[in-house]
């Protein structure tokens, strides 16, 4: 037996189909058309013309062949699949037999039992009978099921409307073994199961309610138990605060942070008469602490505040009594001594103190309870801080640039200086001491912080400078002087370095020989580079335009060449080879030179080739002579 909390749940069971098995007898089946191989034979159809309207069980309509299949298989085999044996009754099942498949001993077809006709009466070996019923298109109805219930007559319907049109008489056949929906429409194991699942759902219904009796009784008893304990505790909790005021001593806590505030004039922010209890000082001690631990802003430690109440009540736990609750419940302050009960603990003194310091735009505070400054507040104390960082910045970097400068100079060198005393002395140039220029305005802060800068590069291997600010620094010029000298000189050296290195790349192996030759100005391009960066410019000039010149002089050989090999060529068409040769050397009266000097270009060319002619000429009539 297997009680189940959740609702049995399976198609068989399904109410849409048990409606529709009901709802089958008073449909009307058309007459198939033409030769088919439906269940449904000419002859069933016929009989189901006349007797489908007025069916009222399933004992009275014609048979279909997948119902005679059907039979006959059960008939043959004996066999069948019958459904679980279970009772419910709302959210709870009872199951008492599990689904099986069980073989009969013997079947008998259509035999009557009084005025009830089963489809199959199928029987077991030791005589126990289960009628099947075939439900194709007819369901048993109210009236029979009546009938086998009082005879007591254990019965299965299995639902073979699905297969109503198959005509696999194989399919039928397994569908009626094992696979159609079934369902007992009697069986007295299930009144059974039924019978004892509503004796089990009663006693647990019985067992439910004597729990919830005795859980009632339960709470009753702890609650009366609770109340007690209440009592005591709130007693015990009044008893304590009285206790504790009973043994506070006034002491002397915040003493400094109340003299700290008088000294800034916020003395008239307190509540002298403020309604408080469990604080170990005056009510003017502990409100001073709160200013001056959590409101006032130290300008070198900038953090804005932004506080609750609790945070500001560890922060005085000095002024608070020691295990004095931060808050009282109402029944616990009506039971204090009538003194007591209008005092606020200090968590809400606190809070009421917080109130009034933003009442008086000292503090504002926002919805979730936190506690700050005001925005023209907040901008005060931002100026303040930003000038501060400033001022810290100059200090700091004033002292370590003093530090490295008085570090580097050798102590023999430092004569009587004094450090201690040049830091309260007034500097020299500027007529102010250290820390009232690290005061000063940026204006006057700046030149300082220049001149400081450059001694410090001076020391660190740099050039001279004209301030020394009063430090003991005529070794350092000296140095610093020599350093410019040999710096100057490598610069010249770098520069002529530089100047020989563009005349070797210009003009190759000349070019060195040729940076050291004075040029129209008397003085050599190395001589112009030594002078500086505008002589090393000057001294590139030069070498350009020596470069150029060569270039141009260059070109104008390689065209003069051309001129002169076309000449020549000339020459030898018209005369012996000895003879042109002559020509080109010859000094030529009206060229005013030779030929070959004259052709440097096209002009030359022509000119020269004029003379040729005249030369062939004469040549032609020596020869017509001979």
């Amino acid at each position: 037996m297997q009680i189940l909390t959740k609702k049995f749940s399976d198609k068989r069971m399904n109410p849409i189909r048990r409606k529709r098995r009901l709802a089958i007898h008073e449909r009307l089946f058309p007459i198939p058309t033409g030769k088919t191989e439906s269940p449904f034979s000419p002859y069933v159809i016929r009989k189901m013309r006349g007797s489908a309207r007025n069916a009222s069980g399933c004992g009275n309509n014609a048979e279909t062949n997948a119902h005679i299949w059907a039979k006959d298989v059960l008939n043959r085999e004996k066999l069948i699949l019958l459904p679980a044996v279970l009772a419910s009754a709302g959210e709870d099942v009872l199951q008492t037999y599990r689904e099986r498949m069980f073989q009969f001993d013997h079947a008998e077809l259509e035999k009557g039992l009084g005025d009830i006709v089963p489809d199959v009466i199928l029987t077991t070996e030791d005589g126990r009978q289960v009628l099947v019923e075939v439900m194709v298109t007819h369901a048993c109805g109210p009236e029979k099921i009546a009938k086998l219930r009082d005879r007591g007559l254990a019965t299965l319907e299995i639902d073979l409307f699905r297969w109503r049109k198959s005509s696999d008489r194989h399919e039928i056949e397994q569908a009626l073994v094992k696979g159609a929906p079934r369902e007992w429409l009697f069986n007295r194991k299930a009144d059974e199961a039924q019978a004892r699942l509503a004796t089990t759902i009663a006693e647990r219904a019985a067992s439910a309610a004597k729990k919830a009796v005795e859980a009632q009784a339960r709470a009753e008893a702890a609650d009366r138990l609770r109340e007690a304990q209440a009592r005591r505790r709130r007693e015990d909790d009044a008893d304590l605060i009285v206790q504790i005021v009973a043994g506070i001593q006034t002491g002397v806590a915040a003493t400094g942070d109340h003299d700290a505030i008088a000294k800034r004039g916020l003395l008239g922010l307190l509540v002298e008469d403020q309604n408080a209890m469990g604080f170990t000082v005056v009510n003017e001690h502990w409100q001073a602490a709160i200013i001056e631990r959590m409101i006032e802003v130290p300008v070198d430690e900038f953090e804005l505040p932004e506080f609750d109440v609790s945070s500001v009540l560890r922060s005085i736990d000095d002024c608070v009594a020691a295990d004095m609750p931060e808050a009282l419940a109402l029944d616990v302050r009506a039971a204090l001594p009538l003194e007591l009960r209008s005092l606020d603990l200090p968590k809400n003194a606190v809070r009421s103190f917080l109130d009034h310091l933003c009442d008086h735009d000292v503090l504002r505070s926002d919805r979730f309870g936190m506690f700050t400054l005001p925005k023209d507040r907040i901008a005060a104390v931002e100026n303040a801080h930003a000038a501060w960082q400033i001022k810290d910045r100059r200090r700091r970097s004033s002292e370590s640039t003093i530090d490295v400068i008085v570090d580097s100079v050798p102590v023999e060198e430092h004569g009587e200086f004094s450090l201690a005393s040049w830091r309260t002395a007034p500097i020299p140039g500027f007529d102010l001491t250290l820390e009232e220029l690290i005061e000063s305005d940026k204006s006057t802060w700046e030149p300082f912080e220049t001149a400081l800068s450059a001694i410090r590069g001076m020391v660190e291997g740099g050039t001279w400078v004209r301030q020394t600010l009063g430090l003991p620094l005529q070794g350092e010029l000296a140095r610093a002087g020599h350093r410019v000298a040999q710096e100057k000189e490598r610069e010249a050296a770098e520069r002529e370095a530089s100047i020989t290195r563009s005349a070797t790349a210009l003009l190759g192996t000349d070019g060195p020989a040729w940076a050291t030759t004075s040029g129209a100005a008397g003085r050599a391009p190395t001589q112009l580079a030594r002078d500086g960066a505008a002589g090393l410019t000057e001294a590139l000039r030069v070498v350009d335009v020596h470069h150029f010149a060569l270039a141009a002089a260059a070109a104008a050989d390689r065209l003069a060449t051309g001129y002169r090999q076309q000449l020549l060529a000339d020459a030898e068409k018209g005369l012996d080879q000895a003879t042109a040769k002559s020509f080109m050397k010859y000094h030529d009266a009206a060229l005013g030179m030779s030929p070959w000097a004259i052709c440097k270009d096209a002009a030359g060319l022509r000119r020269a080739r004029i003379e040729l002619a005249k030369w062939v000429g004469r040549e032609r009539k020596k020869h017509n002579r001979r």
